[in-house]
């Protein structure tokens, strides 16, 4: 009869990862420093780098390894954060003229919706919250890969925006500033 190790209940302690990420120099606001995320499973980090375009450009790290890779068209003049699909397999990313879903694991970009966005939020069920930028004043917006129009979720008073929408653990309910 097989038995189980003692210890099988204990979580082993998770590796320390330290590593420096170059600032984007490209990046007439600033933006970049705070525009990466890290994903759900915690393998990997998207953050802004001096692209071979000239402008900033959307990079995937493998934390394990250090391993980088810049997401093809992806160069942006003004960076703007990232968010990870709950299974860490696709990245959502904002382009000059639309929202972008770059997918890990077939190396494929394709355009989620025409529409800028600041902060967002994508839950297990395949919504996916897009907030506003602080100037346009507009509310928060829903859509999925296979719905690419949005739709508004809140009304914001007429002197603000609706921005950074974050699912809560229960993958329904928001917060937003």
């Amino acid at each position: 009869l097989w038995r189980a190790p003692d210890n099988l209940s204990e979580t082993p302690e998770p590796p320390t990862v330290r590593l420096q990420i170059p600032r984007a120099s490209i990046d007439p606001y600033n933006n970049a420093g705070s525009a990466l995320a890290v994903s759900p499973d915690g393998r990997f980090l998207a953050h802004y780098v001096n692209g071979a375009s000239g402008r900033a450009t959307l990079a995937v790290q493998t934390l394990a390894t250090g391993e980088r890779r810049e997401v093809p068209g992806s160069a942006v003049q003004s960076p703007i954060a990232p968010f990870w699909s709950p299974d860490s397999r696709r990245i959502v990313y904002v382009t000059l003229q639309a929202a972008s879903v770059f997918d890990l694991v077939t190396g494929t970009t394709r355009d989620l919706c025409t529409c800028r966005f600041r902060g967002g939020s994508w839950n297990t069920e395949g919504v996916i919250l897009l907030g506003s930028a602080p100037a346009q004043r507009q509310p928060i917006r829903r859509v999925t890969l296979d719905e690419p129009t949005p739709v508004s979720v809140t009304t914001p008073d007429a002197s603000s925006a609706d921005t950074w929408p974050g699912f809560l653990p229960d993958r329904q309910r928001v917060l937003l500033t």
